[in-house]
């Protein structure tokens, strides 16, 4: 299910209780209320999250408040250890959160669905908080493509997912990438290019190391 003017793809196996689902946002900025967090991606096993993120937290101006607002609290990438960083000119140019169609896609099929979304913006540091961070200009660092498929049907198994990262340096540097996920579960493990923990694996290719956070 795709809308084109919200940025938003829902992917489903089905519309039972039981069934594989995932949210993406490919969406703008918004007016009022707007996290950092574009090409995030939330999974649900039933009526279980796997795949989660932090959340709103409460409307203040705590450190815990500029976590949830910000890249680090989302399942997105992030570039020279910066996270998106949209709100510079987001009142005065209404463009960043005008009423258009994103450039999102949504593919569906009997056996898999395809979403593809891109993030072309600044990288830097967004501060919500009333404890500031050094002010770093925002810069379009890298721009950011993530294909997701969900196999609906495999011919064994289980459904599962596939999420492809694509980000192309945009200023003639070399970057460090970062990838969060966020899983919602009691305990994790790191078990060679795997993450595993009660309710999902996690596999990887083509990073350098991986780290899990409690």
């Amino acid at each position: 299910m795709l809308f084109p003017y919200a940025g938003f793809v829902a992917l489903r196996t089905g519309w039972g209780k039981d069934d594989v689902s995932a949210f993406f946002d490919a969406g703008k900025y918004g007016r009022d209320h707007f996290h950092d967090d574009k090409l995030n991606l939330l999974i649900y096993n039933g009526e279980k999250a796997v795949i989660s993120e932090c959340g709103t937290y409460a409307y203040d101006m705590s450190m815990m408040r500029n976590y949830c607002v910000n890249t680090e609290g989302h399942n997105t990438v992030m570039v020279d250890g910066f996270g998106q960083c949209r709100f510079e000119g987001h009142w005065e140019d209404p463009t960043h959160w005008a009423h258009t169609k994103e450039e999102v896609y949504l593919v569906e099929k009997e056996n898999l669905d395809y979403a593809w979304g891109i993030y072309r913006e600044n990288y830097g540091v967004c501060d919500y908080s009333k404890l500031k961070r050094p002010e770093v200009p925002g810069r379009k660092l890298a721009e950011h493509v993530r294909e997701v498929v969900l196999m609906k049907r495999p011919a064994t198994g289980k459904p599962y997912f596939i999420a492809v990262d694509t980000l192309t340096d945009k200023v003639g540097e070399s970057h460090t990438y970062e990838a969060l996920w966020h899983l919602e579960a009691e305990s994790a493990s790191i078990v060679g290019e795997k993450v595993l923990s009660e309710d999902v694996t996690l596999i990887t290719y083509g990073f350098d190391e991986m780290v899990c956070y409690k």
